[in-house]
């Protein structure tokens, strides 16, 4: 389970799936969240004051929650942060964007699908 930004910084999301991304606090904030179908957490990633948000997905003939390949988060010398994940083929693409803090929270998967 992870719970810190360090923990974040040092785990290899490769087999995460993004079951949810969206816009919160009257557009500040964009929400990940992600799961692994094994594990009875999903993980809520909140990008405060997100900017540059890039989103290229392409679906092709496949469906259902995207899974990724890759992520990185870098810190820059001004304290702003840069997130990038891409995905694995299921679909192509990726998701970029710059934010002022990454807010890192695990939750209960099942209390969180009734969420929605």
């Amino acid at each position: 389970m992870i719970t810190t930004i360090e923990q974040l910084l040092a785990a290899r999301l490769g087999d995460y799936r993004v079951i949810t991304m969206s816009w919160t606090t009257g557009g500040e904030n964009f929400v990940v969240v992600l799961s692994q179908p094994a594990s009875e957490w999903v993980l809520k990633l909140v990008f405060v004051w997100a900017t540059q948000l890039l989103v290229r997905l392409d679906f092709g003939e496949s469906f259902g929650e995207p899974l990724l390949f890759e992520t990185s988060f870098n810190k820059s010398q001004g304290g702003t942060w840069e997130a990038k994940f891409d995905f694995a083929g299921a679909p192509n693409g990726g998701l970029s964007l710059c934010c002022n803090e990454i807010i890192v929270q695990s939750l209960e998967k099942e209390t969180y699908v009734r969420s929605l």
